[in-house]
């Protein structure tokens, strides 16, 4: 798993200093055997739990996107939870942006895979269609303090 920082928290947003965001990622193939067992299929390839999502939390991850490309950061839609520690502003300032913009890749992988005349490559949609972080109609889990829930 990794650890990635894409803004360490601080009152208004720098272009250098962003507010609080993190992203816990991993890739299941590094962690979980092959073996073929119920628990390992269930698993996704790729996960990612965001940790705080304050202003500017999308505009970060797309920034450090752009300068590691082939990274676990091709699409947002990887990620399947949100934990906001707490109600400030500044850690959850972006949350609104962050969902939507999980659920427009969501929606353009699916329509990406439609379009392709490949059958396999179907089938791999329908098989992904019950894993959450491709499921274009799921939305991420989101764990927070109950002002922050209600806010959405």
């Amino acid at each position: 798993a990794r650890l990635l920082v894409l803004g360490t928290g601080c009152a208004s947003p720098s272009p250098f200093r962003g507010a609080s965001g993190y992203v816990l990622m991993g890739n299941a193939d590094h962690e979980v055997s092959r073996k073929k067992d119920a628990i390992s299929q269930s698993i996704p390839r790729r996960w990612a739990l965001a940790l705080e999502a304050g202003e500017g939390f999308v505009t970060q991850w797309r920034r450090y996107a752009e300068v590691t490309p082939n990274s676990d950061l091709s699409g947002i839609s990887v990620i399947s939870a949100i934990w906001i520690s707490h109600a400030h502003w500044d850690h959850y300032g972006g949350l609104i942006p962050l969902l939507l913009a999980i659920s427009t890749d969501r929606k353009a992988w699916l329509l990406d895979v439609e379009r392709s005349s490949s059958e396999p490559a179907r089938k791999r949609c329908k098989e992904c269609a019950s894993v959450p972080s491709r499921n274009p109609f799921s939305s991420p889990f989101v764990f927070a303090p109950r002002k922050v829930l209600q806010f959405l």
